[in-house]
């Protein structure tokens, strides 16, 4: 029996994220018969099924409803074979999987926090995978490390809009890595290379792949970012204080300079600014120490910061050594993040 229009939502909803808004053929999700798949060439969606062939479109209600398909879209697809959409499904032949546990994919979706989102800088766009087990995600200012799935492969995945919804709403998750054999012309020889990262899921009873491809380059040599040890160990001020004082910059604050500047007035008490409005958000009681070389004031990025004390976990422990340097945040997890302060004038 064949389902017309009653395509699955889950999927639909899933798909929207993937088809291009571009004017070709990949604006539409593919019914092959047996599968449904949206695709735009880097990242793939498949579910297996009983579908009418033809092309649809996701719509704002998540259901599939059947478009006209120019001439030209639908000859180039049939003198194809089906060959644009076919051919981005990942074989799982010799694919290993690993499950994805709910604290893993926390953990991913924290490291997507840390990513860098200038596209100059793709090396560091991704969350990376290190052979010791580790998850790390950097954007060159600031650093997420965290225990991750041990022995799996070493790569840098792609953390899309796509995989951050499957990792929220997936009943069951696994990962492994689809390798292909790459001639190497300089040697004639074939090098056996991660090409893509695939996920099994399910929702409720119904499976589904989704694939996407590895970011390729070298990751930056992350453990000489981390510091050997720091002089002082605070634990950190309020959070329900940093709520209002983070709102209130979002607000007040210049679009050019997000800084907010720590001024430690005495060993109970902290006044934060914004220097460049001359703003005094708030003085604070935090029991905090001059840095080594007994400066008394500091700064951060009001967003980076944000991140720091709400979106990375329960946070224990900050420490540091120079004010002008890295600092470390240690969550209780086992999670920490180093982070490089503002560099602002004294005042």
């Amino acid at each position: 029996m064949l389902i017309q229009n009653n395509f699955p939502k889950d999927f639909m909803d899933l798909a929207q994220n993937i088809v291009t808004k571009k004017a070709n053929i990949f604006r539409f999700v593919c019914s092959t018969g047996d599968k449904l798949v949206a695709t735009n060439m880097d990242e793939t969606l498949v579910q297996c099924g009983n579908y009418k062939e033809g092309f649809y479109s996701p719509k704002e209600s998540a259901v599939l409803q059947k478009l006209y398909i120019e001439d030209e879209f639908k000859n180039a697809y049939e003198e194809k074979g089906k060959e644009p959409f076919e051919s981005c499904i990942v074989d799982q032949k010799d694919v290993f999987f690993y499950e994805v546990n709910n604290s893993v994919r926390n953990k991913i979706k924290i490291a997507e926090l840390y990513t860098s989102k200038d596209p100059k800088r793709e090396y560091m766009q991704g969350v990376f995978f290190d052979k010791e087990g580790k998850i790390v995600a950097t954007d060159g200012r600031t650093m997420y490390i965290t225990d991750g799935i041990p022995e799996f492969p070493e790569c840098q995945i792609k953390v899309t809009k796509t995989l951050l919804k499957i990792l929220d709403i997936a009943d069951y998750v696994e990962m492994g890595i689809k390798y292909k054999n790459i001639k190497n012309y300089e040697t004639n020889q074939e090098v056996r290379t991660a090409k893509n990262i695939v996920f099994n899921f399910k929702i409720g009873t119904s499976e589904f792949t989704y694939s996407n491809q590895l970011i390729e380059g070298k990751f930056p040599r992350w453990k000489t970012a981390i510091p050997e040890k720091q002089d002082f160990h605070v634990t950190p001020f309020d959070k329900k204080i940093w709520k209002d004082i983070y709102s209130a910059s979002k607000k007040l604050q210049p679009k050019n300079d997000k800084n907010l500047c720590f001024t430690i007035e005495d060993s109970n008490h902290v006044t934060i600014t914004n220097i460049s409005n001359n703003i005094n958000y708030a003085t604070i009681e935090w029991n905090i120490e001059p840095d080594i070389n007994k400066r008394n004031v500091f700064a951060f990025n009001a967003d980076y910061l944000n991140i720091l004390l709400t979106k990375s976990g329960e946070l224990i422990d900050i420490g540091y050594t120079d004010f002008l340097r890295a600092f470390t945040f240690t969550y209780k997890n086992g999670s920490i993040a180093v982070v490089m302060p503002s560099q602002i004038k004294e005042y």
